[in-house]
């Protein structure tokens, strides 16, 4: 109990211990604890608590811990999530619902999570209207991160997309489509981010299943080609998009193409205008650093493009790899970050390192594997050096 003290005083400013004791409290009942799903990088317990009050005490939040706070019922709150503005994990929407019938959660029917994991993919909605597939596909290192995940949405009526689907092979390719036949959408479209093979394995074999086309960049065509030929999309309609296209409609709202290259030339993100989410493809990631390739990325791209995002402000980012992020507070770490190497970088190139020299004495505490990685992205920061002639 006294962890759980600490959180409330920490998070809201509210002294639970005090208001026990001066009977302010009624009761405090356990909930339960949620697991995030076992497919996911990185996993988080999350305890619940119900905690009965005598009324409505005043609370100072914590900005650094949490950016909103407000007393709302488990009805309001679900009212904002079915409109695309509450991002939360399945369990708390599951317990929003369950708390009129069962206030305690008693049968721990809220943190059950179940999916056949034989014949289908794991999936979930972080967003009303957005479900997010989870197929294992052939991704970069580190050993961990071994999905791409696929957005799919579309308004009633509207085109339904499909963005990045990538199962890495025939197998997971049918429990993809097993758990797309799950839903009752008329998918319309495919849509591609950028051209690394995690984001398009499979994807013109679902195309030609689902009688649809696929849309991209002309500089991803143009790379997928060169490394797949023109058999590769034979028989499919070829759609190019670019800034300022409406791809399709979500909770009534123009879905616009964004142009944000940097980790790939002819990277396209999508969101939604009113900027209640962001699908940002590899301009980061929730679980690993991007890197920027010299041969098809470019650094200064690259910080533009976190600085346009930034400025945009959406309020979830739905990442390719890994979990959706609340707010561009990551953009922003990600940038001081990069920044952050850069002068490292500078003040080694004065010194004569070579760029395998910077590796060793930069990356000297991360894994080797790495290594050849984060060469490439010393590489791109001295491009850039070089280019503003700071070299």
């Amino acid at each position: 109990m006294a962890a759980l003290y600490q959180v409330v005083n920490q998070v809201l400013g509210f002294d639970l211990e005090a208001a026990v004791q001066s009977g302010q409290v009624k009761s405090i009942k356990p909930m339960g604890t949620a697991v995030t799903m076992e497919f996911t990088p990185l996993r988080f317990a999350h305890t619940f608590y119900r905690i009965e009050l005598t009324g409505k005490p005043e609370f100072s939040l914590n900005t650094n811990v949490a950016t909103a706070g407000e007393w709302k019922t488990p009805d309001e709150y679900l009212r904002l999530f079915e409109k695309g503005q509450l991002l939360a994990l399945p369990s708390f929407i599951n317990l929003l619902k369950i708390m009129p019938t069962d206030p305690t959660n008693e049968g721990q029917k809220a943190f059950e999570f179940s999916y056949d994991n034989d014949n289908e993919v794991p999936w979930f909605q972080p967003l009303a209207g957005i479900y997010q597939l989870m197929p294992i596909s052939f991704t970069f290192p580190p050993d961990y991160v071994h999905r791409t995940n696929c957005f799919v949405f579309g308004d009633p009526g509207e085109r339904v997309v499909l963005v990045d689907p990538s199962p890495q092979d025939d197998r997971e390719y049918e429990k993809f489509v097993n758990t797309l036949k799950k839903f009752s959408f008329t998918y319309t479209d495919i849509f591609l981010t950028h051209h690394h093979g995690d984001h398009h394995q499979n994807a013109p074999r679902l195309a030609r299943e689902f009688s649809i086309p696929i849309t991209m960049s002309q500089d991803t065509h143009q790379r997928i080609l060169e490394q797949k030929r023109e058999k590769y999309f034979a028989g499919i309609e070829i759609k190019f998009a670019r800034e300022g296209d409406i791809l399709t409609r979500w909770q009534g709202k123009n879905v616009k193409v964004y142009e944000i290259p940097g980790h790939d030339e002819g990277q396209l993100a999508l969101a939604p205008e009113t900027m209640e989410w962001f699908i940002v493809g590899d301009l980061i990631q929730s679980t690993s650093t991007v890197v920027i390739s010299e041969k098809e990325g470019d650094m200064a791209k690259y910080y533009q493009s976190l600085e346009r995002v930034i400025q945009l402000d959406p309020k979830v980012l739905l990442t390719s790899h890994g979990i959706p992020i609340g707010t561009t507070y990551q953009l922003a770490d990600t940038l001081k970050h990069r920044k952050y190497r850069e002068k490292q970088i500078l003040h080694l190139y004065k010194k004569g390192k070579t760029p395998e020299e910077m590796v060793r004495i930069i990356y000297r505490s991360v894994d080797r594997r790495l290594w050849p990685l984060a060469l490439e992205n010393i590489k791109s920061h001295l491009k850039k050096l070089e280019k503003e002639q700071a070299l």
